[in-house]
């Protein structure tokens, strides 16, 4: 019997790969539709000769190739806890789950048990889904999917690397010292998960408090990223810089919140206070000086020019070109020899436009 289901291993190989590559291309379409951000998705074919010890084992049994489950696999890695169950959510609103094979090993495991727990999934194509032409030649297949955190993740990796998965694999000492490692990084991971749940609270605080006439906000990356969506003066600057550039401006990246934020503390501005008052001071010099040096460009810019034209607005005041030069080295801007004339550049539109 072994010998037939090696046999339509070999014939069926092909198939149960573009199954696999299949899952990797449509899963984070899902989570992405879904707004879950995730570290990684991966995923193997059984190779022949693990299939083959797979059968080799004592009291394992099967008559066909189909009554393996994991034939091919998928790992997710998310970064917190609840997005674990936010993607279980996905797989069982898109697949057929195979209940009697799926394991929530979180729940389920020996709570003294030697290593970390994640979420295994048994699925096969729905109905809707198998009937589309491309997913027709795997109607009834089964696949394994995993999902676990970052933190699980890296725990599950050192286990299997170094032996430590079996709870008679390592001396007594070794072993409880590895059991407190793991009671640690499981504290990491609802930490993690805590910060994160106490980050989206700051960010609607900080949404409410920008609605007041002096907002007492500080300056950060998530300050940043609120000030562009609803600070009524940052948008008006933008629009204005858009409409007199002929310049679109589309959102940035998260990552540049943090980078705006670095550059406004770099100049001094601090909070969102001063930021305001600096901008009600300089608005049409720094829209006019922006306007001029986008109106010779082609394309879109990121929001957040109003910011960075605020903080060349501060540094051309002090007409300072050795403080311009640190800002731009502290913050990578463009090739470092041509620090000096962009500086001296911005320093005369900003004096230009004042006089």
């Amino acid at each position: 019997m072994d010998s037939t289901i090696l046999a339509e291993y070999d014939a069926l190989r092909g198939r149960y790969d573009a199954f696999r590559k299949y899952r990797e291309s449509l899963l984070p379409q899902l989570i992405t539709a879904d707004k879950i951000q995730h570290h990684k998705i991966e995923s193997r074919l059984k190779s022949r000769q693990s299939l083959e010890e797979k059968l080799g084992r004592p009291g394992k049994s099967y008559s066909q190739l189909a009554d393996i489950t994991d034939i091919c696999g998928t790992r997710v890695i998310t970064y917190f806890a609840a997005d674990v169950d936010a993607i279980a959510t996905i797989l069982e609103r898109e697949f057929v789950i195979d209940a009697a094979h799926s394991i929530d090993r979180r729940r389920d495991a020996d709570p003294n048990r030697f290593g970390y727990a994640s979420l295994h999934y048994v699925i096969s194509l729905s109905n809707g889904r198998a009937k589309l032409t491309e997913c027709v030649s795997w109607r009834g297949y089964k696949a394994e999917v995993q999902v676990r955190t970052i933190i699980q993740h890296a725990w599950a990796e050192i286990e299997h690397d170094l032996g430590f998965k079996s709870p008679t694999a390592v001396p007594r000492e070794i072993k409880r010292r590895f059991a407190r490692l793991s009671a640690l990084l499981e504290l990491a991971d609802d930490e993690f998960a805590g910060l994160n749940k106490d980050l989206s609270g700051y960010t609607e605080r900080v949404s409410v408090e920008l609605t007041k006439p002096t907002p007492d906000v500080e300056i950060n990356g998530p300050s940043v990223s609120e000030l562009l969506k609803s600070d009524p003066l940052v948008q008006e600057c933008e629009q204005a810089i858009a409409t007199r550039s002929g310049r679109a401006i589309h959102p940035s990246e998260e990552k540049v919140f943090s980078q705006l934020a670095s550059e406004l503390h770099f100049v001094g501005i601090k909070t969102v206070e001063e930021l305001h008052r600096t901008l009600h001071t300089n608005k049409e010099r720094i829209i006019t000086t922006a306007v001029d040096r986008l109106s010779t460009g082609e394309g879109a810019v990121g929001s957040g020019i109003t910011l960075l034209y605020t903080c060349y607005a501060v540094l051309a005041k002090k007409g300072d070109i050795s403080e311009f030069v640190r800002f731009f080295e502290s913050h990578q801007f463009g090739p470092p020899d041509e620090f000096q004339t962009f500086a001296a550049e911005i320093i005369k539109s900003f004096q230009t436009t004042a006089s």
